[in-house]
């Protein structure tokens, strides 16, 4: 959101982005992008519309991004975003559908699908105390339906 005329903030939410992929290309490959089919080398081969970077697999050429085939992939949603949304049901359990469709500020039928995959990946997290990088190690490696109880995406 630009305020006042300037471009800062909306550089700042850009600068965010970067760093909240960076992160998910970090805790989905700890040592480097890989295939997801075949577990070959890669090359970079463009971006997602939303600027994420996208690959193509030398072996078998099947292109992929950073969230093909988990519960992310078919959200339009910013990773900072979905890092907020992670963080605000982290720090209050309590937190009603309501209360986190406000904070979101997103219709009501996608917060839902929102919070459902969240709690889904939480609920999924195998420790007591549960810490950001866990629940988007869990929202990496599952699809959405596997968290959320949708099984019409499978």
């Amino acid at each position: 959101m630009v305020t006042g005329g300037g471009t800062e903030p909306a550089k700042k939410m850009t600068e965010k982005e970067q760093i909240c992929r960076d992160h998910l290309i970090a805790l989905r490959w700890p040592k480097g992008v890989r295939c997801i089919y075949c577990a070959a080398d890669v090359y970079r081969s463009g971006r997602e519309r939303n600027g994420a970077p996208r690959w193509q697999c030398k072996t078998c050429l099947r292109r992929f991004g950073i969230a093909t085939g988990t519960a992310l992939q078919d959200a339009r949603l910013s990773y900072e975003m979905w890092a907020r949304a992670i963080e605000l049901l982290l720090t209050d359990g309590s937190t009603t559908l309501l209360a986190f469709e406000r904070f979101i500020g997103l219709s009501h039928r996608a917060a839902c699908a929102m919070w459902l995959t969240i709690r889904g990946a939480i609920a999924a997290a195998p420790q007591r105390k549960i810490a950001l990088e866990s629940v988007l190690k869990i929202l990496l490696a599952h699809p959405r339906a596997a968290l959320s109880g949708n099984t019409e995406k499978l």
